[in-house]
């Protein structure tokens, strides 16, 4: 088979690297060395962590958001406060698009929970492989 667009298979590759651990999970852990192991195992800590904080902040805006229409409400009819209730109650389909945007940024960013706990778990089984394998 020839390959007739190597600029382009280059390209593509390159792309690919750039989020090692994306390309660790399309390549698998044999090829990388325990040096480079043991570094992508501190990159995957931080994002595994940023992970779960964003996830975990998202999931808190989604369960206190509908107090905003409760709250505008009572501003609006109980205490006579127009135009706060409105604006407060304007808040909640705001924070509803946040939501989706922060979803969809974790799901393009980190392909979401289960690759991020199978790249860690990989990491994990070939470094104690190579480990074992040592002694």
């Amino acid at each position: 088979m020839a390959i007739h667009d190597v600029d382009g298979i280059l390209s593509h590759l390159e792309e690919g690297y750039e989020n090692e651990l994306s390309f660790l999970a399309s390549t698998g852990v044999e090829v990388y060395s325990t040096a480079d192991l043991i570094r992508l195992k501190g990159q995957w800590q931080v994002k595994n962590h940023f992970f779960y904080l964003l996830q975990r902040r998202l999931i808190r805006l989604a369960a206190y958001s509908p107090a905003a229409i409760v709250i505008g409400g009572l501003l609006y009819f109980a205490v006579g406060w127009i135009r706060l209730g409105l604006f407060i109650s304007s808040l909640f389909p705001l924070s509803w698009m946040l939501i989706i945007f922060g979803f969809y940024f974790l799901k393009t960013s980190f392909r979401g929970q289960g690759h991020l706990e199978w790249v860690g778990q990989a990491i994990d089984d070939e470094i104690a492989k190579r480990k074992t394998k040592s002694k």
